[in-house]
């Protein structure tokens, strides 16, 4: 999947990032954001996504 086909996209943490894998989501991007707490400070971003078809599967169960 590609950046552009992605029906819904979700920002998260390592953590997160792991388990929306688990739950079908796929890994569109890794790159680094000023932390909220630390603006000099850089953290890791995971960006993932869902097709359209994925998200009415999920909303359907």
């Amino acid at each position: 999947m590609q950046l552009s086909d992605a029906y819904e996209l979700m920002e998260c943490d390592l953590l997160e990032a792991n388990r929306a894998l688990r739950e079908g989501w796929t890994l569109l991007a890794v790159t680094a954001a000023s932390s909220p707490v630390l603006a000099s400070q850089l953290r890791t971003v995971y960006v993932v996504g869902r097709d359209k078809k994925a998200v009415n599967n999920t909303r359907q169960l």
